[in-house]
């Protein structure tokens, strides 16, 4: 047989399979003596199989993910009908990061640079192809046999495994069904569309956590801590990454740091403002002793950039985001290098030894012997900000046991790399416990951004509207709370929090003043509201500045119970609706409420209204819509008509902010090619 290579790979030979259908004479059925060329995915038979024995198919369970093909079998002339039931086919997808898919003409795999599974080859019974071997006979009969024929070319780019980076191999297997030539390099927006069909894009989403009533994911370290504190109803971030990053440690909205417009491209001249004083310095002036682990994301391209340079004594973490899990490496369009880092003070090591060691492991593992050689004269400040759960979706095999009733393979893939953090936070805790300082310890867990909601996504934001890069409540109402000496138990918060908040809150928590701080910062304390004598104090956050992009004309603001969202020139994608993991969701899908020993879960519960204004940017134009978020937290219906004061008012305040932004970052630079370092990403200029 022609096809390349074997059985475990994602090449034709191991997915592409015989396969015939045949009818009993005594029924009209399928068309006698036709070859069938479409595509067919052996979970089409199900669907099929019940449509020739007359079942109705809409008895079926959603989310399965075969199509039926027999109204095609039933016709001689099912190749001119125009009915083509099935486009694309997944072939699979490791928790490696190893992948294939097929659409129209084109097969793309993406091969983890871990796959360790021989050298993808052409097989006969007696061995490898020779040179000689140019073809396969074609036997002819009444009936032409379905044989795949093709040539070894003279003259082909090959699909070759590369050592320490993924692999992207490209074929048009209607032309080249033997997977002979690479096409990856000719066609880069071929492949870029299909990889884009395969990508999962992360950072956790609301309803990723199980004490958000989520009855899939499995986070009990989490929820057990959040039940033991408080748990913040309301808590805002910006819309992605870097911008998130720069308001938690600065207390500043993005548009007073440059970030406003997302996360810069890895090789950017920038990096968060050096005119900052972060979190960090805050508690090393107070005598903290303070370390770093995880995910920066902040800049790097000089040395003054780097965490150790900002008011961390050491980092072990990447300088940048989407790492391998497992290999700790970036590919960026042709450059290619690690980004794994230990560093103190200007010293910085790469760590090439820990190839194979899975990230948030090695994280959680550095973390418990920082806190156990910690210096005991000083307090202790941990920044742990892990990749998990960041593209691009690598989970563990090892915990995929938990997620055994998850029917969707992506989701349950995803779901390890959830509970890969749970873990984390567990093993944590416990070491804080066995050092006996776990009780003198304040613990904050948040999520930086909701998660994406494009096409493959395995995360969710349920029932909250859109995700990451919007700024509907699903990409920036994220999951937050707070434990330790002081904070109220068993309590949820439900005034308005954002991430530039947490710097005056902690530094009121540990008997600081928080109104020593510089005036010109966007946070404000909520600690007497959050400490275990609180009185009822008035929230003291009226309103919030969502974000105000000024590349795509995006903003929204939220004052009281009410928020505006305002586009000059429509949205940038057309990722505005409802989705659970599995898609966009239906009229009837509503939320349940869970509840664990007495304790209510903080579950948003809202269902789709029978009739609502809707709020619409896809027509790229101006426009702006209405939500009072308190009636209507999953932002269905427009009140923008009903309410013009309160838009008059917000467009003001939109206004206000506007007048302050800070332009933003520069594009990205060639010398930042870690080719010219040894292939270690790292500052580039001096």
């Amino acid at each position: 047989m022609p096809v390349s290579t074997i059985k475990f790979e994602f090449y034709l030979h191991a997915s592409n399979t015989t396969g015939q259908l045949a009818r009993n004479a005594s029924r009209s059925g399928a068309v006698q003596e036709k070859l069938y060329k479409h595509y067919f995915h052996i979970s089409d038979w199900l669907p099929t199989l019940l449509e020739a024995v007359g079942a109705q198919l809409s008895h079926l369970p959603d989310g399965l993910d075969g199509v039926t093909h027999w109204k095609n079998f039933r016709h001689a002339n099912h190749e001119d009908d125009g009915h083509v039931p099935r486009k694309e086919v997944l072939i699979g997808i490791e928790t490696s990061g190893t992948r294939a898919l097929i659409h129209g003409n084109y097969k793309l795999h993406v091969i983890s640079p871990i796959t360790e599974t021989g050298v993808p080859n052409w097989y006969w019974s007696r061995g490898p192809f020779g040179e000689t071997d140019r073809g396969i006979e074609t036997h002819q009969g009444d009936w032409d046999l379905p044989i795949v024929s093709c040539d070894l070319p003279e003259s082909t780019l090959e699909c070759f495994q590369k050592p320490l980076e993924e692999t992207i191999c490209l074929f048009d297997i209607k032309k080249d069904p033997c997977e002979i030539n690479n096409l990856a390099e000719k066609l880069p927006d071929v492949v870029e569309h299909l990889k884009h069909r395969l990508n999962h894009y992360d950072d956790l989403g609301f309803n990723d956590v199980s004490y958000h009533g989520s009855i899939e994911t499995k986070t009990p370290n989490i929820d057990s801590l959040a039940r033991s504190g408080t748990v913040l109803t309301r808590h805002y971030t910006q819309p992605v990454c870097t911008p998130s990053r720069g308001a938690l440690l600065t207390s500043k909205y993005a548009i007073h740091l440059g970030l406003q417009d997302g996360c810069p491209a890895i090789g950017c001249p920038c990096g968060l403002p050096l005119s900052e004083i972060l979190m960090s310095q805050y508690f090393q002036q107070l005598g903290y002793e303070t370390n770093a682990i995880g995910k920066w994301n902040l800049g790097f391209y000089k040395q003054e950039y780097l965490p150790t340079n900002r008011g961390f004594e050491t980092f072990l973490g990447i300088y940048y985001s989407s790492l391998d899990y497992y290999a700790h490496t970036i590919k960026h369009g042709d450059y290619f290098g690690l980004d794994l880092h230990s560093d103190t003070g200007n010293s910085s090591q790469p760590l090439w030894d820990l190839f194979g060691e899975y990230t948030t492991d090695l994280f959680t593992a550095h973390a418990k012997r920082l806190i156990v050689n910690r210096n005991k004269t000083k307090p202790f400040f941990l920044y742990f900000a892990h990749e998990g759960v960041h593209t691009p979706i690598m989970g563990k095999d090892s915990l995929l046991t938990r997620f055994k009733d998850v029917y969707a393979p992506d989701r349950a893939n995803y779901l390890t790399q959830v509970a890969a953090v749970d873990d984390s936070v567990g093993e944590v805790v416990k070491i804080l416990e066995n050092e006996g300082i776990l009780e003198n310890t304040l613990l904050v867990v948040a999520s930086d951004n909701g998660g994406p909601v494009s096409t493959g996504s395995a995360q969710s934001n349920y029932p909250l509207r859109s995700g990451k890069t919007y700024n509907f409540e699903g990409g920036v109402r994220t999951p937050a709370f707070i434990i330790g000496p002081g904070v109220a138990k068993h309590r949820h918060y439900n005034n308005l929090f954002h991430l530039v908040d947490w710097l005056p809150t902690l530094l009121d928590a540990i008997g600081e003043n928080a109104t020593d701080l510089p005036a010109d910062l966007d946070g404000v304390s909520h600690w007497l509201n959050l400490e275990e004598s609180s009185e009822n104090y008035p929230s003291p956050r009226e309103e919030l500045l969502v974000n105000i992009n000024t590349e795509n004309g995006e903003s929204a603001i939220i004052y009281g119970d009410y928020k505006l969202h305002y586009v000059t020139n429509g949205l940038h994608g057309d990722l505005d609706k409802w989705y659970n993991y599995t898609g966009p969701l239906n009229d009837t899908d509503t939320i349940r409420v869970y509840e664990k020993d007495g304790w209510k879960l903080p579950v948003v519960n809202c269902t789709m209204p029978s009739s609502y204004t809707e709020c619409d940017f896809l027509d790229e134009k101006e426009g702006l819509c209405l939500f009072n978020i308190k009636d209507d937290p999953c932002e269905y219906n427009n009140i923008a008509a009903e309410e013009p004061e309160m838009v008059d008012f917000l467009m003001g305040r939109l206004q206000f902010y506007n007048e302050s932004v800070v332009p933003t970052m520069e594009p990205s630079d060639s010398d930042c090619n870690p080719a010219l370092r040894g292939n270690v990403w790292g500052p580039w200029r001096s």
